[in-house]
């Protein structure tokens, strides 16, 4: 089986830098022998670079011969693709968030860019072959027409590197001090206004305030992968308070480290912390997150997360075996819809 996966990417210190969970998934299916080749979109915001992706894209279609292609994330990737297959290949779309719900920032062009970006995915959709969703939000943000050719999977955890260590060992190695409270948030770049930052420093502002306790609130932007499991293997809870979501991969690396969660109900966070010890779902009431967070810091008690994340079956392989089944279904021209 032969598969091309259409990854948006960036260029940072010149290398391609791209998603870890799409770089998980994609050895996830590897590792059970499909064969991958990987056409990154980096000009995805210029007519010139729009068109010259689509001519490479074109090339290495036809040289490649793909079985299948498979792009991650909407708007403009998913119309490269659209325009670019010219062979009766069949496709499919992975949703992860904002590309369906925009992503809430300020002004007039960051309005219209929302715009166009969801209506492009929502094209798109309409011409693929299947859809992953790998929320249940973002499948009801589908028109009706392209819903009923989608599934809800979430993107899968490695969990032989997301795992369980010493909170003391992990602080010595990060060099945090061991009586230090800290509480992670799951910011990955300063400009994702998605994440609602303001609600999460207001948080920690009544929590110092009403229990005279301060904490070291990190956001996880910059971190190599090592590092972070470190961290959530040495702080004492996670705190997500974004405006949507999809299906946040920070929350199921935590469980995988068993650190507590105290979240907004946004994207599946609620169904994935169902059964989870030692961790909150709430509105975006400061008050309630504040008293949450307060009982997991004075419990100390770490989650049971890993324990319910492998019975949900989001572990990598698991999730791959589900992709690959998808694969064989549309390639086959199987009903699995």
């Amino acid at each position: 089986m032969r598969i091309l996966q259409i990854i948006p990417g960036n260029i940072k210190n010149g290398a391609v830098v791209y998603s870890n969970f799409i770089n998980n998934e994609i050895l996830g299916l590897q590792s059970m022998g499909v064969d991958i080749e990987i056409f990154f979109f980096i000009s995805r915001m210029s007519v010139s670079g729009f068109l010259k992706a689509k001519k490479n894209l074109e090339k290495l279609i036809e040289s490649y011969k793909p079985d299948l292609i498979h792009v991650h994330t909407g708007s403009t990737t998913t119309f490269l693709v659209a325009v670019a297959k010219k062979r009766d290949i069949p496709w499919v779309i992975t949703f992860g968030g904002s590309e369906l719900l925009g992503n809430h920032k300020n002004g007039i062009k960051w309005w219209l860019r929302d715009l166009i970006s969801v209506f492009l995915s929502k094209t798109s959709a309409v011409m693929c072959n299947g859809i992953i969703c790998v929320s249940k939000n973002l499948q009801k943000a589908l028109p009706r027409k392209s819903s009923k050719k989608s599934i809800i999977l979430p993107r899968g955890v490695d969990i032989t590197i997301f795992i369980p260590l010493d909170k003391t060992k992990a602080r010595e190695e990060l060099n945090i001090n061991t009586n230090e409270i800290i509480v992670l948030f799951s910011l990955n770049r300063t400009s994702a206004q998605v994440k609602n930052k303001n609600l999460a420093d207001k948080v920690v502002t009544l929590f110092e305030t009403k229990y005279k306790i301060q904490i070291n609130l990190i956001s996880l932007i910059g971190y190599s992968e090592k590092e972070i499991v470190l961290l959530l293997n040495a702080a004492d809870a996670l705190l997500v308070t974004s405006l949507h979501e999809g299906s946040p991969n920070i929350v199921k690396e935590a469980m995988a480290c068993n650190l507590p969660v105290v979240s907004v109900n946004c994207g599946d966070v609620n169904e994935r912390l169902k059964n989870v010890k030692n961790s909150f779902v709430h509105t975006y009431d400061a008050e309630l997150l504040c008293d949450s967070l307060y009982k997991v810091i004075k419990s100390g008690i770490r989650s049971n997360g890993r324990e319910v994340l492998l019975n949900q079956k989001l572990d990598r392989q698991s999730i791959s075996l589900e992709i690959l089944k998808l694969y064989k279904a549309i390639i086959d021209k199987q009903n699995v819809f």
